[in-house]
């Protein structure tokens, strides 16, 4: 179960059947079926996370059918939503919600998945590139690596919360002195720096700048908040480096900043676009029509590809599918924009309210039974922010697994103070 986080790439008898039938399905369904064996009574979801789901597959329905797309684009979904949630949450209720547990596997995969990534990376520098199915040097003479991800976007946003756990640890609060965890941070930061990964590069910003005030370093006590300009110079240098030495990641950055900035995009402008700044403004210019016919419902979901082969050409002219094809139709490039498109404002009302609601917040750290899980809730948060930039793909990656991590993290800690509050009171 672990390990289907990072199966992505594998897919049965791609193309020949109306929808990808990924590996990990088996998985899925060989462990649910052990679960309903083991674990009595069965249970698949929580009544919170069951009455949002039906709410929104109701909410799609009426808009599918009030835009007449109601189709089996909303049954993959419904399928693939209720499918993988109810393997993730079978998996954390089978380990008795042992969130630690779960989460030290999880944590194990991807160091060995971010060490095949470095191997990939000198085995390619050797000159055996040809080994590998992927190859592409990057300006710095690297080569953007794979591992066993179907993308570098992928590998480098699945090590997000691993990255992110090691990290704080070593340079977060203090009383962490396991010498490994300079090892494992080590190797999965330098698997997450060789996929050459734009989306990568904002995760590790956003990382600096969340380690940093987790230490309290812009609080106002003792005079801390002095030392936040430092730390913004040093992003911005770093950020600033960045643009200057990799020509993939400064095309990227400035020619989106550039699409959104225009309030009216020329031929000329479009012309000049790399596949992923445009993959992302026309899904965002699909997502707009859609949003508009139904600002509250969207147009339901699994509805973006279809919105997206009807508006396409009323949007950009018809070579830019011969140059591009039909770039991430499916899952809009970006959370934030699918659910835009198909849920509309109901879908990212509750999305962003489930990500505030649930955020652990820094006090919680220094309690030590509760400091590990505020490290993976905040981890996860970070990897919700790139994911709402880059990849609408609502299953993928584990989404799910790290869905019902980030709710669990914050429920395990306010059972600890309701625990202690009832010790209080028995005078315990």
């Amino acid at each position: 179960m672990a390990l289907s986080i990072f199966l992505d790439a594998y897919i049965i008898a791609r193309g020949s059947l109306p929808f990808d039938f990924y590996h990990y399905y088996l998985i899925y369904f060989v462990f649910i079926i052990n679960y309903m064996a083991k674990k009595k009574p069965v249970k698949l979801f929580e009544r919170w996370f069951l009455i949002s789901i039906l709410m929104l597959f109701v909410a799609s329905i009426i808009a599918s059918l009030q835009q007449n797309i109601l189709g089996f684009g909303f049954v993959k979904q419904v399928i693939g939503i209720t499918f993988s949630s109810a393997a993730y949450y079978a998996f954390i209720r089978f380990n008795d919600f042992n969130l630690q547990k779960v989460f030290d596997l999880y944590l194990r995969v991807a160091f060995w998945v971010a060490s095949i990534g470095i191997f990939e990376e000198f085995a390619k520098i050797a000159g055996l590139g040809a080994l590998f199915k992927h190859a592409k040097t990057v300006k710095l003479g690297f080569h953007r690596v794979w591992s066993i991800m179907g993308e570098p976007y992928f590998l480098a946003v699945v090590l997000i919360p691993a990255l992110f756990y090691y990290g704080a640890k070593m340079f977060g609060n203090r009383g962490y002195n396991d010498r490994s965890v300079l090892v494992k941070f080590g190797v999965i930061l330098t698997g997450t720096l060789f996929t050459f990964s734009s989306a990568g590069f904002m995760a590790i910003g956003f990382m600096a700048i969340v380690i940093a005030w987790e230490k309290g370093l812009f609080s106002f006590k003792k005079g801390r908040i002095l030392l936040l300009p430092f730390v913004l110079i040093a992003v911005f240098s770093a950020y600033q480096y960045v643009q200057k030495n990799m020509y993939e990641f400064r095309t990227k950055i400035n020619q989106t900043i550039e699409a959104f900035n225009n309030t009216k995009i020329t031929p000329f402008i479009l012309d000049q676009m790399n596949s992923t700044t445009f993959a992302l403004y026309s899904n965002f210019k699909i997502a707009q029509e859609s949003y508009n016919k139904n600002k509250l419902l969207g147009g339901g979901l699994g509805s973006h590809a279809k919105n997206y082969d009807k508006l396409f050409t009323s949007q950009f002219d018809a070579k830019y599918l011969e140059r591009f094809g039909e770039l991430n139709k499916y899952d809009a490039n970006s959370l934030f924009i699918r659910l835009l498109s198909e849920t509309g404002l109901l879908g990212l009302a509750m999305f962003f309210f489930f990500m505030l609601k649930f955020r652990l917040k820094r006090k919680h750290l220094e309690v030590p039974e509760l400091a590990n899980f505020v490290l993976i809730n905040h981890g996860i948060f970070i990897l919700f922010i790139v994911r709402l930039v880059r990849t609408g793909n609502y299953i993928g990656n584990g989404f799910f697994f790290f869905f019902f991590l980030y709710f669990f993290t914050a429920a395990q800690v306010k059972m600890y103070y309701k625990k202690q509050k009832i010790a209080l009171a028995q005078g315990q």
